[in-house]
This record gives structure tokens, C-alpha cells and sequence, in this order.
């Protein structure tokens, strides 16, 4: 138990000390890297887009969508729909030109942000063992039910009214991460897009920090007890 405790702090310790590390070896690049243009426009919004999407994929890869939110997560396509999900979510989020973007540079990351998606896609496809001749027809199948369910949000989350908007959020919801299941409760679906609406705000209001990190202040998803 002793050497475990050891252990524990020599590692808690070292993490500050590895980032120090990190920074000071990019303080004596600075020169070189500098160069290379890994400080240009281009190279920085790429780094950018890359922090962005991770936080998309972790936030859709929480266990509690599979339990207790019964997303078939182990399939490629619900897994995909609830990282589409997220990535909809900063889309939508980067047009309100968040942590002093212009309204130009939101929309060339919204790109950047596209292209992280569907690089991670193929590899995804890759990995479903689809043979290598077939990947470009499965993306771009993936990428016509991917649009279309960024149609259905949008249409949600435009509607006036709150209920109105909340229904066909769930609904939306049901048809492209459950697949139209059968005998799913219909408040389950609206737990989701209780949550979806919850991260829109946090995606609106993403601070500088927030973006050059990748640090997105997504919430956990919640679903209610049956019979709540």
C-alpha cells in the first residue's frame, strides 16, 4: 500500500514537471519551428481543429452512452452518430465567431474541423476491416447520413418554440443515434436532446483558451430513471 501511495505521488509530481518540460523544449524551437511555419495561420488552426475534434471524441466515447444510455456503441454507426454529434455541436458553435474569432477564421476552422472528422472516419472504416477499394464509397456514404442528420439538428434548434424544438431534437436523435429503435421511450430520446441543447451553449461560448486547448467544458450526459 506504501510503495502504491510512493507511486501515486511520484507521477502527480512528474506530470507538471513533464509539461515544463514540454514548454521549455518549445521555448528553445521557438526559432526553428518558427521557420517551418508551425506558428503560421495555417499550421495553428490545423493544431487547433485537431484539440477540438479529441474533445468531440472523448466526449462520445463516455461509457455512460452505452449504459444507461443504450447507444449500441460497440456499432459503427450509432458510435459515429454521437461523434457527429459533438462535432455538429462546435460547427454550430463557431458561428457565433467564439474567443475573439472573425467571423472569416470560424469559418475556416469549422473546415478544419470537418476534415479532423473525416480523416478519423476512414480510420474508423479501416478499422470495421471494409476493404481498402470500398473506403471512399463508405465515407461517403457515412457523410450523406451525417449531413442529413445536421439538417434535422438545425431544423430542431431553429424552431421558436422550446417544446416544439425539444420534440424534434429527440426525434432527430431517435432516427441517427438510435437508429429508430423500436420501444424506446420517447423521454429518452428528449434526455438527449436536453443535453445536446446544454452543449450548444457551452460550444457558443468557447473562450480563446478554450480553443487553442481543445478544452471543451462539455457536461455529462444524464438520462432519468424510469418513471421519473
Amino acid at each position: 500500500m506504501l510503495l502504491a501511495v510512493r507511486n501515486t505521488i511520484a507521477r502527480r509530481a512528474a506530470a507538471p514537471m513533464a509539461a515544463r518540460a514540454a514548454s521549455s523544449m518549445e521555448d528553445r524551437l521557438r526559432p526553428l519551428l518558427r521557420l517551418v511555419g508551425y506558428y503560421g495561420a495555417d499550421s495553428t488552426r490545423a493544431r487547433t481543429a485537431e484539440g477540438l475534434f479529441r474533445a468531440c471524441a472523448t466526449q462520445a466515447s463516455l461509457r455512460a452512452w452505452a449504459k444507461p444510455g443504450l447507444v449500441e456503441t460497440r456499432e459503427f454507426r450509432p458510435r459515429h452518430a454521437l461523434v457527429f454529434a459533438h462535432v455538429w455541436l462546435l460547427h454550430r458553435g463557431l458561428e457565433a465567431a467564439p474567443g475573439g474569432l472573425s467571423p472569416g477564421d470560424a469559418r475556416l476552422l469549422q473546415e478544419a474541423l470537418f476534415d479532423e472528422l473525416w480523416e478519423d472516419t476512414i480510420l474508423r472504416i479501416r478499422a470495421e476491416g471494409v476493404a481498402e477499394i470500398s473506403n471512399n464509397k463508405h465515407l461517403t456514404d457515412v457523410q450523406k447520413y451525417s449531413f442529413q442528420a445536421a439538417l434535422e439538428y438545425d431544423d430542431a434548434v431553429a424552431r421558436p418554440d422550446a417544446d416544439d424544438a425539444r420534440d424534434a431534437l429527440g426525434a432527430a436523435v431517435w432516427r441517427h443515434v438510435y437508429l429508430a429503435r423500436e420501444g424506446l421511450e420517447a423521454e429518452h430520446c428528449h434526455d438527449v436532446a436536453d443535453y445536446l441543447t446544454a452543449q450548444l451553449a457551452v460550444a457558443e461560448s468557447l473562450d480563446a483558451a478554450a480553443l487553442e486547448d481543445g478544452a471543451v467544458p462539455w457536461t455529462a450526459p444524464t438520462w432519468r430513471p424510469r418513471g421519473a
